[in-house]
């Protein structure tokens, strides 16, 4: 059945397998069979921007395959800030880490781009981890890909001006979303980047200029992909290129 987030189901489907494929813009769904998909027997809920589904050490029952929806990870800062430390699209799962270990969420994971999830509860995920291989196998090589992307994030983080890590963000968030569009404010993005709203304006206004972006408000169209990717630094493409040798799929 489908349902929204708000707990309303207003269509049933003969057969779940079918329908998930059909629907299915998350690439690890995508990537399974009719037989893989009824041990996950995933509900399908549409989050706003906001909407947070785990919160720092709360506990994790349920996890999230995004189709169209964008999640970001969020570490807390002492001083009350908070610093975006992972992002999630259609390439991966939200809570992939409570299937094999603790249940206690490590950061709080907020919808940043509202869409659509795919919704399992984590005790049949576990089941089907350790029923199907090819499942276990697709788990695995996502928190692979993910681990050496927070580390590559953190790192960007440190060592990259605000310009190129914007520029970074872009593209990861297009690379996650449909169209040439991420719908995003320069508060949250600001957010996200670990920096003031001005200062985000201010990289977001040279980007403009030099003719690779057009903004407004709570939106941001790439005009020249391939200039933002030199605009942006190594840390894009890195992280691209192991989405892409672990996660074939993720890219396609």
């Amino acid at each position: 059945m489908l349902s929204t987030a708000n707990g309303n189901t207003d269509i049933r489907f003969q057969d779940r397998p079918a329908m998930i494929r059909q629907l299915a813009k998350n690439r690890l769904l995508a990537a399974m069979s009719p037989a893989e998909l009824e041990l996950l027997r995933p509900d399908e809920a549409e989050f706003s921007r906001g909407d947070v589904l785990f919160d720092w050490h709360g506990r994790v029952d349920r996890i999230y395959f995004p189709h169209t929806a964008l999640v970001s990870l969020l570490t807390h800062l002492k001083e009350g800030g908070t610093i975006e430390t992972g992002t999630i699209g259609c390439e991966g799962i939200v809570g992939s880490f409570a299937i094999d270990g603790d249940s206690i969420a490590l950061a709080r994971s907020i919808v940043q781009i509202p869409g659509r999830c795919s919704v399992v509860k984590l005790s049949r995920m576990k089941t089907a981890v350790s029923e199907s291989e090819r499942i276990r196998m697709l788990v695995g090589h996502f928190q692979q890909a993910f681990a050496a992307h927070v580390l590559q994030q953190v790192a960007c983080n440190a060592a990259h001006d605000v310009l190129s890590r914007c520029a970074r963000w872009i593209l990861m968030g297009l690379d996650r979303t449909e169209g040439d569009v991420v719908h995003l404010t320069h508060e949250f993005l600001g957010e996200m980047l670990g920096t003031v709203r001005p200062t985000v304006s201010l990289a977001l206004k040279k980007l403009q200029n030099d003719g690779l972006i057009e903004t407004s408000y709570g939106r941001i169209r790439v005009l020249d992909r391939s200039g933002l990717e030199n605009a942006s630094c190594e840390c894009y493409g890195l992280i691209r290129a192991t989405y892409r040798r672990l996660l074939p799929l993720t890219y396609a």
